[in-house]
């Protein structure tokens, strides 16, 4: 069997980059696929780029107006809708990369676990420039839903969207993609619900690079972002306790909701951070506190964000120290450009 792969690549202003994206898919030794390129109204020539390539299997669908990000995602669940509920499909960051052998590999996985409702292989963290940052962190061959979300909550798994195979028919069987905020922690849910299908399944190879920097979503801070990760937690976490119950009222549940939510007030409680709050972001964040509370049983906020090899209490102070200088560093830039 020689499975056919659907690649869905949304992008607005994906400069450069979407070309790096798209040769990484034209280079895989496995040639049974489609790309559709979901073109978001971008304003800085990507759709002129787009226009230089003419391989059948590439097809490129503009809108009409610009969406926001989870609207463009939510085109490609439109599209499934029309693949037969047993092609595999992916999505590619405008801005990531597959290596030659991405979809071979997942092909063989696939063929040695059929079973299985995801698929994903090791990847590597990239910068602006194509440098390898570092490795992502270790990921099982094989996995089920729980322990998926617990080593998420408990940031020992890295996870940002793409990179992830399918079945169509899974996908539509979910929902798809949620509508969170800025799509934060939506990838979380999407996967942890496809996993709960049957399990997830993991090549032992890298097979695909991530990039992050200042412009992606877990890039540079601002207010928008902030506020939006405080709202996206807060449907996260409201999700978790009535959709995921079997495990969110588990000790193993609670523990991880408290490692999230140390892990992320520690920065959302910053004073700089704190004061851009409306009151009704203010109230979210009082009733996140509360929630810690209700959940650690005591246990202190530093003891679930320190990591083993350094202090608990100093990681936390950096952490929040950081937070500030790159919060202060970015809204005085901005007042400088709108000047």
């Amino acid at each position: 069997m020689f499975p056919e792969f659907v690649v869905y690549l949304p992008v607005r202003n994906g400069g450069h980059h979407v070309d790096a994206a798209i040769h990484s898919v034209l280079a895989q030794s496995h040639t049974a696929w489609r790309l559709v390129v979901l073109e978001n109204a971008s304003t800085d020539g990507t759709s002129e780029r787009l226009a230089r390539y003419h391989d059948p299997r590439i097809t490129v669908i503009p809108a009409n107006e610009p969406l926001p990000i989870h609207a463009n995602w939510h085109r490609a669940h439109d599209l499934m809708a029309n693949e037969p509920a047993d092609r595999l499909v992916t999505i590619l960051g405008h801005d990531d990369l597959f290596h030659p052998n991405f979809l071979a590999d997942i092909a063989r996985l696939v063929t040695e676990h059929p079973d299985a409702s995801l698929y994903q292989t090791l990847f590597d963290l990239i910068d602006e420039n194509d440098g390898r940052t570092r490795p992502c962190r270790p990921v099982p061959e094989q996995e089920g839903w729980t322990s998926l979300l617990g080593q998420l909550c408990w940031s020992l798994r890295d996870s940002f969207g793409t990179g992830y195979v399918f079945r169509a028919g899974d996908w539509r069987r979910v929902g798809g993609i949620p509508d969170l905020p800025m799509l934060l922690y939506a990838d979380w849910l999407v996967f942890t619900r496809l996993t709960r299908l049957a399990y997830k399944a993991c090549t032992l190879t890298s097979r695909f690079s991530y990039r992050r920097h200042g412009s992606s979503t877990s890039g540079t801070p601002s207010r928008e972002k902030h506020a939006a990760h405080l709202r996206a937690m807060q449907e996260f976490i409201r999700i978790m306790r009535d959709e995921l119950a079997s495990f969110a009222d588990t000790d193993a549940g609670r523990s991880a909701i408290a490692a999230l939510l140390a892990r992320e007030l520690s920065v959302l409680t910053v004073p700089v951070i704190r004061a851009t709050f409306g009151p009704g972001e203010r109230a979210g964040l009082t009733d996140l506190l509360a929630l810690y509370d209700e959940v650690a049983d005591g246990v202190p906020a530093a003891t679930l964000v320190g990591q083993p090899y350094k202090p608990a209490r100093l990681f936390v102070t950096l952490r929040r120290f950081n937070a500030t200088q790159q919060f202060l560093r970015h809204h005085w830039w901005g007042q400088r450009r709108r000047r």
